[in-house]
């Protein structure tokens, strides 16, 4: 499996005055290709909003598919739409910080 692991660039994650050469879209074309070609056997994103998945569906090769989404859940970050977009797809959704992992982060941008 392999995954876009964001849809976009921002200072704190490419680097200031990073601008990547191309879209997250070349990039989904350049996975799917690898999953034709059998590199590959899963292929997906990370990250992506509820709207940007489903976006991502409907520009997806429908031979093919969208086939994870991996984003932030948690008991009290549940992801709830992003899952029910997941769900009504048929994408398998993975979490990660499924133990809480992120809170810290949201308490020390609160605190700055």
């Amino acid at each position: 499996m392999i995954l876009l692991h964001y849809p976009r660039c921002w200072e704190g994650l490419c680097g200031k005055g990073f601008v990547p050469s191309g879209t997250w879209r070349e990039s989904w074309r350049a996975l799917e290709e690898l999953y034709r070609t059998g590199r590959v056997r899963a292929i997906g994103v990370s990250n992506f909003s509820p709207q940007e998945v489903a976006e991502l569906v409907a520009f997806a090769d429908p031979e093919i598919g969208v086939h994870v989404v991996q984003d932030w859940m948690d008991p009290f970050h549940q992801a709830k739409e992003l899952r029910r977009v997941c769900a009504l797809n048929g994408i398998v959704f993975a979490a990660y910080s499924s133990l809480g992992g992120q809170w810290i982060y949201q308490v020390r941008a609160a605190e700055t």
